[in-house]
């Protein structure tokens, strides 16, 4: 069996980290893997294991790289093609409808719920990917989604029919996790001094505009500090945020990190404080390392892994008195760790329901 698995880049994100775990545990399995780029770019490039053939199309965008992904279909006709994101998604789909007579198999991964996104979207370009994809998704041989809220929106909003949807968590939980959250790190506060976290890309999509005016209630009762992982066009804003509200020498930006998980797992409180979203994978590693946590109710995703609040506080998005409040809850009395029950979210896991997938439609 040959699988190709296309994603744009391995930049700092959830779905390129997922992918890279991916790629390894199927070529460990003996499956031969080739990876598309767009772009041979990110963080993630390091990470990925030398049985994964990697095939960087270097193009300028996504779209640009439909005739480079034709010729390679036409020229290796993997078994399976599995793209991931949502220029990529429709890439693939343009290609399975001018790819004639061939053996290959198209799958689409959706990482997130396409209604939100479509009403979110600001420039035009986004909204015309999400038009696309309402024309060209159901001619994917199947379509795989990171939780069950993402695949009813799928369902709904693509109009394609439920056999040919199907829910894989995303393979999060490896032995690399528990490996690199062991690592030596460089303290960025006084090493007895505690901290809540919030990680991720600095952009509207996380909100943590909230997470900040959350923590500014927050200090005027506890000795605490915020620390905010991750690199984004809302850099500046948070900054400016941070100022006005004087709490520069409690609340840190250090951006992206190669190796986030020493300072996840020292964190007193994990906090995602996102306005949507569609499987967070950092608030599975958070609960996968024993760390509390408190999220926002945003759709999808969260209220799924936190068991509707059961393994984690979950208040409404937006409102940074309500996320305040669940923090300074969770300090004084943690619910539940959620640890046998992950089972779901492991690389072996995923792993298996994908293979089972791709037997049952070959």
């Amino acid at each position: 069996m040959r699988v190709a698995i296309f994603i744009p880049s391995l930049d700092g994100g959830g779905a390129e980290r997922v992918v890279v775990l991916l790629a390894n545990e199927l070529s460990t399995r003996g499956i031969g893997v080739d990876l598309l780029l767009v772009e041979k770019k990110g963080p993630h490039v390091d990470s990925l294991s030398r049985q994964v053939n990697v095939v960087d199309l270097a193009k300028k965008g996504v779209l640009a790289s439909f005739f480079a992904i034709s010729k390679y279909i036409k020229d290796n006709e993997p078994d399976f093609f599995i793209s991931h994101l949502e220029h990529a998604n429709i890439v693939t789909a343009l290609v399975k409808v001018f790819s004639k007579n061939v053996k290959t198999k198209f799958l689409l991964t959706e990482h997130v719920a396409p209604s939100e996104w479509f009403k979110n979207a600001r420039l035009l370009k986004d909204r015309v990917v999400h038009v696309l994809g309402k024309c060209f998704y159901r001619y994917a041989d199947h379509v795989i989604a990171v939780s069950k809220g993402v695949a009813k929106d799928v369902i709904s909003f693509y109009g394609i029919s439920n056999d040919k949807v199907s829910v894989i968590y995303n393979p999060v939980i490896g032995k690399d996790l528990m490996a690199r959250s062991c690592a030596e790190f460089v303290p960025l506060f006084d090493e007895d001094a505690d901290y809540i976290l919030g990680m991720g890309r600095l952009v509207e999509q996380k909100d943590f505009s909230v997470l900040i005016e959350a923590f500014k209630i927050l200090k005027k009762s506890r000795k605490l500090n915020l620390l905010i992982l991750g690199e984004g066009a809302q850099r500046r804003l948070l900054e400016d945020l941070i100022k006005k509200y004087g709490l520069q020498d409690h609340i840190k930006l250090p951006g992206h990190l190669a190796n986030p998980y020493p300072y996840l797992k020292r964190a007193k409180v994990f906090v995602l404080s996102s306005r949507r979203e569609a499987l967070p994978t950092v608030l599975i590693e958070a609960l996968a390392l024993g760390v509390a946590v408190v999220s926002t109710n945003c759709p999808y995703g969260p209220a799924e892994i936190l068991d509707n609040g059961r393994l984690g506080r979950i208040v409404e998005v937006g409102n940074a008195t309500a996320l305040a409040a669940a923090i300074e809850k969770t300090l004084e009395s943690r619910l539940p760790e959620k640890t046998s029950e992950m089972k779901e979210y492991t690389v072996d896991f995923a792993v298996d329901a994908y293979m089972k997938l791709l037997k049952g439609i070959s």
